[in-house]
């Protein structure tokens, strides 16, 4: 499974995730994404990809920095 943990904090203290979707089943990398909604405007965020596999290990994707627009 995937998620994205996001938060105006880069520490992801208290971050808020999105729900969590299946990837698949194959090894290789996949392209994933998701739709969040309720960010505030002109508000930079950092994003990062979770992913979880059937054994219960999880890897953290590269943290991202983001700015939304005024009218969110």
């Amino acid at each position: 499974t995937y998620r994205f943990d996001y938060n105006t904090s880069n520490s992801f203290v208290g971050a808020l995730s999105s729900p969590s979707s299946f990837g698949g089943s194959s090894p290789s990398d996949i392209d994933v994404s998701t739709a969040i909604s309720g960010l505030a405007p002109t508000t930079a965020y950092f994003v990062r990809a979770v992913a979880t596999n059937s054994l219960g290990y999880t890897a953290y994707g590269k943290t991202e920095q983001c700015t939304t627009s005024d009218a969110v």
